[in-house]
Order: C-alpha cells, then sequence, then structure tokens
C-alpha cells in the first residue's frame, strides 16, 4: 500500500477510487442541493461567503 505524505497529491489508485466517490448518490444529493435558490440564500445570509463557482471542477489530475 502506498503512503500519502502530508502535502502531496494521492497517488492515481487513490485518486480513481476518490473520483468515483462523486458519483455516489448522497454527494450528487450534496452537490444538487448547492445549486439551488435556497442555498444561495442561506450563505447569502452568512455574509462573506462567494458561492459562484461551487460543483466547478478546480483540479483533475
Amino acid at each position: 500500500m502506498a503512503r500519502r505524505v502530508a502535502g502531496s497529491r494521492p497517488t492515481s489508485a487513490s485518486a480513481r477510487r476518490n473520483r468515483g466517490s462523486v458519483f455516489e448518490a448522497p454527494i450528487q444529493a450534496l452537490l444538487a442541493f448547492t445549486r439551488t435558490q435556497e442555498f444561495a440564500r442561506r450563505v447569502e445570509t452568512l455574509g462573506g461567503y462567494d458561492v459562484s463557482g461551487i460543483g466547478s471542477i478546480r483540479w483533475n489530475g
């Protein structure tokens, strides 16, 4: 089993496993909620948060 060094990127096997989890129902439900107006209103009441890019791909290694 490969060890992960603090601050390093995950191994390719680990990355593939983690990428697959985004398609599981609980994560999809969370992502769907973050696209709703209700979520945007709740975040706006907190102040100081920018969720305009939520759900976009930041790193695809």
